[in-house]
C-alpha cells in the first residue's frame, strides 16, 4: 500500500493518522514499518548530508521518506518526502511513490515550485535562493528547489523534496 500524506499548517497526516507535533520513532514505525537504514549519532550515512551529526536520521527507502529525530528530546522533529533523488539532503534509494497533498494542492515528482504556488492560496517565503517556506502554529513547511540543471537532467525550479518540521519537538513534549 502506498502512503498518502496530507499537510496543512496545523497537522500532517500519514494514511489518515494525524501528526500534530513531535512523536517518538515507534509511532512512525506503526505507520510506515521499520526504517531501512539510520545513522548512529556521530557517524555519517554514505551519500547523506546530515547537518547535525548528533541527530538520528531514519530512512524509509521504499517510501522515499526520511525522519529526523531531535538529539535530546528523542522526538521526530522533521518529516522529509523525497520527490527527486538528485542532491537531496537525506537520500533515500527511491523517491516517494505515494500521494502527497500540501495545503490542498497535489504535489508530484517533476513538479516545479511555481506550478505549486500558482495553485496554492498561501504565500511562501523565499529562503537562500533554493527553498520556500511557510510557518504555521504547529508545523513549518519547506520546499527545496533544484537550483540548476543537474547531471540527470533535473530542471531548475523542480521540487526536490518537501520537509515538514514539527514545532516544539525539541521540548520533550510528545503530541499524541
Amino acid at each position: 500500500m502506498l502512503p498518502e500524506i496530507a499537510v496543512s499548517l496545523n497537522v500532517a497526516e500519514i494514511d489518515g493518522r494525524r501528526i500534530e507535533g513531535g512523536l517518538r520513532i515507534e509511532r512512525f514505525e506503526s505507520m510506515l514499518g521499520k526504517p531501512d537504514r539510520c545513522n548512529v549519532p556521530g557517524w555519517r550515512l554514505k551519500h547523506v548530508f546530515i547537518p547535525y551529526d548528533d541527530n538520528v536520521v531514519y530512512l524509509f527507502d521504499q517510501h522515499g521518506i526520511a525522519l529526523n529525530e531531535h538529539k535530546t528530546s528523542k522526538l521526530v522533529h522533521a518529516l522529509v518526502v523525497n520527490l527527486e533523488l538528485e542532491q537531496v539532503r537525506y537520500a533515500t534509494k527511491k523517491r516517494f511513490p505515494g500521494t502527497l497533498t500540501v495545503l490542498g494542492v497535489p504535489v508530484v515528482a517533476g513538479m516545479r515550485f511555481d506550478e505549486f504556488s500558482s495553485q496554492c492560496e498561501h504565500n511562501f517565503t523565499a529562503h537562500l535562493g533554493h527553498a520556500w517556506f511557510l510557518d504555521g502554529e504547529r508545523l513549518s513547511i519547506q520546499f527545496e528547489i533544484k537550483k540548476a540543471k543537474g547531471k540527470y537532467g533535473l530542471e531548475r525550479g523542480v521540487i526536490q523534496y518537501v520537509s515538514v518540521g514539527f514545532r516544539g519537538a525539541h521540548k520533550h513534549e510528545e503530541h499524541v
